[in-house]
């Protein structure tokens, strides 16, 4: 099976090196690995920076193809999905490290039978007391209630998604949503022991305590059916 790796990026000049190398270092089998990144309006040096890298994955036996869609999450990982030739798409969030052999993780996990949707724990670059809360509460989340997000980098078979309606064009809670889908379908939501490590810049900016209140604000807003435009507002401010 071959494994399409979907990057959604938006002026990520500082962090897409280490992810676009990491993605192709701890695969197993790059021959049967692919990259898309898939630029969303960048006004820095993202997209060339991915493009100067892309001779040295190639020489590690991957591909890397460099997109542009309108900006937009959704937007973005439904236009990387479209232009994809894996059997299995892998979302990847543009500051997050996914762990050694992922490929080989993945692939074991998805029942052929199913439609599965998998992720893997979450871990930070940070290791304080707070942030290592919040990832031991983002872990209990999604193991006890099947409910990931998708900074923890959901994997689903391609044509599942594509059955599935891909994500729902939203500003916000896009993963949410789809996740809410997988398992309105009676899907399977499968948790790998694994940690990917994602930045904890956005709480290091904004503060732990004020960044979860947001965050657990915007989820509550979206299940009172307050629209998705005005809860990403809340959220950028």
């Amino acid at each position: 099976m071959m494994l399409s790796i979907i990057i959604p990026t938006l002026n990520e000049e500082e962090n897409i090196v280490t992810t676009l190398r990491t993605a192709i270092d701890h695969c197993a089998d790059p021959g049967r690995c692919e990259i898309i990144m898939v630029d969303g309006g960048s006004t820095d040096r993202t997209s060339a920076i991915a493009r100067a890298l892309a001779p040295e994955i190639e020489t590690a036996g991957g591909r890397l193809h460099v997109l542009n869609s309108p900006c937009g999450r959704a937007r973005q990982m439904n236009h990387g999905a479209e232009h994809a030739c894996g059997d299995i798409l892998l979302f990847l969030h543009a500051d997050t490290i996914l762990p050694d052999n992922y490929d080989i993780c993945i692939k074991s996990a998805l029942d052929p039978e199913q439609s599965d949707l998998g992720a893997f724990r979450l871990a930070a670059n940070m290791h304080t007391p707070g942030m290592r809360w919040i990832c031991w509460w983002a872990n209990l989340r999604a193991s006890l209630f099947s409910l990931p997000y998708g900074d923890q980098a959901l994997f689903i078979r391609r044509r599942d998604f594509h059955r599935l309606g891909m994500f729902a064009v939203l500003e916000i809670m896009e993963d949410f949503a789809f996740v809410r889908t997988v398992k309105h379908h009676g899907g399977t939501i499968r948790i790998l022991p694994h940690e990917v490590v994602t930045s904890a810049r956005r709480w290091q900016k904004q503060g732990f305590l004020f960044t979860t209140l947001c965050n657990q604000a915007i989820l509550l807003g979206y299940l009172l059916q307050v629209p998705p435009s005005l809860l990403a507002r809340w959220y950028r401010r």
